[in-house]
């Protein structure tokens, strides 16, 4: 009787879902580095927007070497063997790695551990400042970022090589990289760090030349999005360089994610969101007395935005077989008495 009550309530039980696994691999930013809820980052929320069961390999500081070592964890491994999606977000670290060169106390500005310098920001501390960064992103960062890139141009095609030998049918996501330190002079305070910019610039462009020369993968542009400070923690006002992105950057990342691989199915007043051309796994409503027959519109692959309808038959069984049941009841009853 148990198990009958259970098989009952399993089929009047409502259940909109999309059976999708998201694994999501990189650094930092995946992992949600400096967000004061790590849900808030943008893998966590397109994984819950779909619906999705969601497994996260991302740490601060993974590089793109690392990234290719930790595919042969088994449990890495194997929760790439069973996705659906891969999301890779990776090669930021091979470059702001080159950044442990740069020691803001060889100058006399004394930093505190994290990002907040002491210094004050007056004319000399910007003059010093901007002479050493110059320096030593011309000097020696430039020609170290160089041989990062080519370093990367071996890495990156492997890892793509590596989750697809594991998954041949998984759909892979890409994130290519963005400059942290775009536009982040300030004029008034007469800080002109353009050429720094100019030189993240180029490099950054060198690694994303290096994701767009191959294939099987689609490639989200965050580093269009990201050309915007209020979108990242960098603040040159205050010293700061940390280059994630806060909350609102991770939200624009997220909102990317939807309008370039997404199409919204809507289904009984709630959207659900399903990947382009792909097919949309809802699950009609119940309907006490009715066989669902079909959607009003087809959904195997969906190529638009739409807004959808279940279409249902009267069932008279419905009717039936709970009237021949209480018969049945009621024959016992007046049987026993």
């Amino acid at each position: 009787m148990k198990k009958i009550l259970i098989l009952i309530l399993l089929f009047l039980s409502i259940q909109n879902v999309n059976a999708l696994k998201i694994v999501s691999l990189g650094d930092s930013i995946p992992d949600g580095y400096r967000l004061s809820d790590k849900n808030d980052s943008f893998d966590n929320m397109f994984a819950e927007t779909l619906n999705s069961s969601f497994y996260e390999h991302s740490y601060i500081g993974m590089r793109s070497d690392d990234l290719l070592r930790d595919l042969d964890l088994k449990e890495v491994k194997e929760n790439v063997k069973s996705a659906d999606v891969v999301i890779i977000n990776i090669g930021a670290n091979d470059l702001l790695d080159l950044f442990d060169y740069v020691d803001l106390n060889e100058v006399g500005i004394v930093v505190e551990t994290g990002t907040t310098p002491k210094a004050n920001l007056d004319i000399k501390t910007i003059s010093i400042l901007k002479e050493y960064l110059h320096n030593i992103f011309t000097n020696k960062l430039k020609p170290m970022s160089m041989k990062a890139a080519t370093d990367f141009s071996i890495t990156f095609p492997l890892i793509i090589e590596k989750v697809r030998e594991y998954n041949p049918n998984a759909k892979i996501i890409v994130n290519n990289l963005y400059n942290p330190f775009f536009n982040i002079s300030v004029p008034l305070l007469k800080i002109d760090l353009s050429d720094i910019e100019k030189i993240c610039d180029e490099v950054i462009t060198e690694f994303n030349s290096i994701i767009n020369s191959h294939e099987g993968y689609e490639i989200i542009d965050i580093y269009s999005v990201l050309r915007n400070n209020n979108y990242l923690n960098v603040n040159p006002l205050s010293l700061s360089f940390d280059p994630h992105p806060n909350i609102d950057g991770h939200k624009k990342i997220y909102e990317l994610y939807i309008n370039e691989l997404c199409y919204k199915v809507t289904y009984d007043g709630k959207d659900y969101y399903v990947f382009k051309n792909s097919k949309a796994e809802i699950k009609p409503k119940y309907k006490f007395g009715y066989t669902f027959i079909k959607w009003n519109k087809d959904i195997n692959k969906v190529n638009s935005d739409m807004e959808i309808e279940a279409i249902y038959r009267f069932n008279y069984l419905y009717v039936i077989i709970p009237l021949m049941m209480a018969i049945a009841v009621i024959i016992v009853i007046k049987k026993k008495h």
